[in-house]
């Protein structure tokens, strides 16, 4: 038997619960005493959260950047670093969704590795040839630490992997030393969190678990955590939709994403992610919302190489019977748990151009979780069937 590894990336502390906004203040002089502030254009002109956390962090507050949006485009990334570099800081402070501790992760990056422009961008992402061509860049410098306040479902602040979109395509990039050091979980800070965005991102968790459950490369631990979380967001994500003050309902979510991102280190994502991350950035459609579209229809085309995951993934969703019939039911009740939430299940619904289809694919097959799918994409062709069934 080959022996086995289970890597655990650095975050130092999770601290979750209602309330748990005021640890910061220890978490932020326990690792350094010069932060930037990243935060999203929303939430600035919208919600009162970002005054609370600024006035938590107080004097080591030296810079505010809420300028970038979702799938962090490049020049916001080059912008926020030069400010970071200007500002001399020792630390980064994200509040908002996953592209804010996407964002975060990549100026860290930056610093660390004395980035200025694009071309140092390039040559830290990682390059990769279906199936198993894969060129990824490793880090030599010291990232100063990230803090992240998470407001979404989407749980990026659980991993040392960030996208960074150019020209309608999505770059991802895997480095360890830029994993947030400390996640500060408060369901109440989520409140003000949009209807759709909240519940939306609830299902890119629900893709999280499914995908590593059925990866190729599935741990025990991670199917553990998987499994549990996979329950807490299908009990508690409708409860935080027909009632959003339900502060404990909120708090289950957001520790099933924890549990669904935790590990994927270890297990890595397939292609519902991989299709996702490209019509994401190609379409300028939330990353929510491309698993609301794309995973029931990838979870039929995995199918047959997925048939125990899928039933017991079935069976959380409600589905009775053998084994089979339940694997079968899984995609179809995990649609209609999407649609009772009032979110879209198909593509079109997203006013994507049906012509757009085949670009995504083509960036698609450039995506490395691609080639960890439980069922192997054969051609181009596969993809862009898959996306013209979801459409």
């Amino acid at each position: 038997m080959v022996p086995r590894t289970y890597d655990i990336l650095p975050i130092d502390r999770v601290v979750f619960g209602a309330g748990s906004v005021g640890s910061v203040n220890d978490e932020l002089d326990r690792l350094g005493s010069r932060w930037l502030f990243l935060t999203a254009p929303s939430l600035t002109e919208k919600s009162n959260l970002v005054q609370l956390v600024a006035d938590l962090v107080g004097a080591r507050r030296v810079g505010t950047y809420c300028r970038s949006s979702q799938h962090v485009p490049r020049r916001n990334v080059l912008e926020a670093t030069e400010m970071a570099r200007r500002l001399q800081v020792d630390g980064i402070v994200a509040l908002g969704g996953s592209s804010f501790a996407d964002l975060a992760k990549a100026v860290a990056m930056c610093l660390a590795e004395d980035i200025t422009d694009a071309d140092g961008l390039e040559r830290m992402r990682i390059e990769f040839r279906y199936p198993d061509t894969v060129r990824m860049p490793q880090m030599k410098g010291a990232p100063p630490p990230i803090v992240t306040l998470p407001t979404t479902l989407s749980a990026g602040e659980y991993t040392h992997g960030f996208g960074i979109t150019h020209q309608r395509v999505k770059h991802i990039y895997l480095q360890r030393p830029v994993t947030p050091k400390v996640v500060v979980l408060d369901p109440e800070l989520t409140v003000d969190t949009p209807q759709w965005l909240w519940a939306s991102t609830g299902i890119r968790a629900i893709d999280h678990c499914v995908e590593s459950l059925y990866s190729i490369s599935a741990q025990p631990v991670t199917d553990a955590l998987c499994w549990d979380g996979l329950r807490r967001l299908v009990h508690n994500l409708p409860l935080t939709v027909s009632d959003p003050g339900n502060i404990e309902a909120r708090l289950q979510c957001q520790v099933g994403a924890w549990e669904s991102f935790f590990g994927i280190v270890n297990v890595m994502s397939g292609l519902s992610h991989g299709l996702g991350h490209q019509l994401g950035a190609w379409c300028e459609v939330p990353h929510g919302m491309t698993s609301c579209v794309l995973l029931p229809q990838v979870m039929r085309f995995n199918l047959e190489d997925s048939v125990g995951p899928q039933a017991l993934i079935g069976e959380i969703l409600g589905a009775q019977g053998d084994e089979q019939s339940k694997a079968e039911s899984a995609a179809d009740l995990l649609q209609g748990f999407i649609a009772a939430l009032d979110l879209p299940t198909r593509i079109r619904e997203l006013g994507v151009d049906r012509g757009d289809l085949e670009s995504v694919a083509v960036s698609a097959m450039k995506d490395m979780v691609v080639g960890n799918n439980p069922r192997p994409v054969r051609s181009l062709s596969e993809i862009t069937a898959i996306l013209e069934a979801a459409y």
